[in-house]
């Protein structure tokens, strides 16, 4: 028996805690979490609250303290488990403790235990055929654990579907999940009217504050109260269980009123206002062409216009080229910056578009073991950097910068809802309408700041502007 199952069986009797693992020390949350040996067990609050971390090391642990396990990892889809979880998880197991098979979406150990890597998304909104199949898969598994990420994304009856599966013969049987703190099925299932087996742990960004920067903590306690309360505390509540749509009619009127026709169109692309010496930012909503259309926005960064805009069923490549006919179209002054959504179809857009243009949002990643951020290519949205993406764009509405002048995105906004859907991770369209004129929009203002300065009675007329100017950090 080695030193794992050694410790495995201790801890199963209760007679040893798990408080460090591989040089990371867990708060006190993490070790809640990682020692509760409940049948189900949810860890849900706030953003960076160290909720994924407890839970990485809980799936490793689970692992290679029975051998022979076999466990469950998975997300909304399995490209959600490769781009947001596989990283952190590389970055804490053990370095050359495990071989990862990326092909079948495998990660084996010494002990013959395994984790199989799985998209929960064909079988919450596939055909009825993928869905049936889908099942039918999950059905044939023989599991020891389940561990899903963003709970909120995955609806009750995959959750039922599993617990079903849990038949392998190890000593402790477990599903271990995160979430944050939205309005789905969860909330009853686990606060309101808990489950038997169940074990709620709820957490905020002041519990992990050890591995916070000061000014981040600083820069999110300045947020509105409804965000604090949710994101930064965590608290789940029906204060916090905010439902209808998520910009408010003040709002909602602004955009009304900025709303102008096009100069000019041709080829799908409609033209707002011509070329300057000034900075722009380009938003990309890349969807799947016989299913949703997708959405290109140019924003110029110094007036916050929306200067240009295209929106179409189409396939990638062609959603490629528009975009990189308008990032050329608006480099007068620099090459814009362009913002794709990489979740899902839009990775393919990323490995297409990098080929012929290079500046293209990057995104921070933190890595654990060597404790510095790497860097990814695009957004990757997800319930929590969707919220922050909503948040932004709020607050600069709350300015009245963005002047946007198309008159299906001002649609748009009016029925973007808050929404318990797993697909919509927190928001979304209402159902029958789009929303990705909202997310294209949402995108081309990311990271856009600005400072008020002398207003220019005659710019103003002529372009709406109000006298501000932006500047961007990435």
């Amino acid at each position: 028996m080695n030193e794992y199952e050694q410790l495995g069986q201790r801890w199963l009797k209760g007679e040893v805690d798990i408080e460090t693992f591989n040089g990371i020390k867990l708060n006190e949350k993490q070790k809640a979490f990682v020692n509760a040996k409940d049948r189900m067990v949810l860890a849900n609050g706030g953003f960076a609250s160290g909720k994924t971390t407890g839970f990485i090391v809980k799936l490793f642990l689970l692992s290679m303290f029975f051998p022979g396990n076999r466990i469950l990892l998975g997300r909304k889809s399995r490209v959600d488990v490769e781009q947001a979880t596989l990283p952190d998880l590389f970055d804490i197991f053990p370095e050359n403790s495990y071989k990862y098979k990326p092909g079948p979406g495998i990660i084996e150990f010494p002990n013959g235990s395994q984790i199989l890597i799985y998209g929960l998304d064909v079988m919450q909104a596939g055909t009825s055929q993928d869905i049936k199949k889908s099942i039918q898969k999950i059905k044939s598994l023989n599991l020891g654990g389940v561990f899903i990420d963003q709970l909120e994304e995955i609806d009750y009856s995959i959750i039922e579907a599993l617990t079903g599966r849990l038949r392998k013969d190890v000593p402790l049987q477990q599903m271990n999940f995160t979430g944050n703190p939205a309005n789905y099925w969860a909330y009853d299932y686990f606060k309101v009217n808990p489950r038997t087996g169940t074990r709620l742990i709820e957490t905020g960004m002041l519990d992990n504050k050890m591995n916070l920067k000061p000014e981040y903590l600083a820069d999110q306690m300045s947020k509105p109260k409804m965000y604090v309360d949710k994101y930064v505390y965590g608290i789940w509540s029906p204060d916090t269980l905010v439902e209808g749509t998520v910009f408010p009619a003040h709002q909602i009127e602004w955009i009304n009123s900025t709303i102008q026709d096009p100069i000019r169109s041709y080829d799908g692309i409609n033209i707002y206002s011509n070329p300057t010496n000034h900075d722009y930012q380009i938003g990309v909503d890349p969807s799947i062409g016989s299913e949703d259309p997708c959405h290109i926005c140019v924003v110029d960064k110094e007036t916050g216009e929306e200067v240009a805009s295209f929106s179409g069923y189409v396939p990638t490549n062609v959603i490629v080229q528009k975009t990189f006919q308008l990032a050329t179209m608006y480099s007068l002054k620099s090459e814009p910056l362009v913002i794709p959504e990489v979740t899902g179809v839009g990775q393919a857009f990323v490995e297409e578009f990098k080929k012929i243009y290079s500046n293209i949002y990057i995104r921070e990643v933190f890595n654990h073991r060597e404790q510095k951020k790497t860097q990814k290519i695009g957004f990757f949205t997800n319930f929590s950097t969707k919220t922050q993406l909503i948040e932004h764009a709020r607050d600069l509405l709350d300015k009245k910068f963005p002047k946007i002048r198309d008159k299906k995105t001002a649609d748009e906004f009016r029925t973007f809802i808050y929404s318990d859907e797993a697909a919509q991770k927190g928001a979304g369209a209402q159902r029958g309408y789009h929303d990705d004129r909202v997310m294209g929009k949402l995108l081309a203002y990311w990271n856009v700041d600005y400072k008020y300065v002398k207003e220019d009675d005659e710019n103003d007329s002529k372009s709406g502007a109000f006298g501000l100017y932006t500047e961007t950090f990435n």
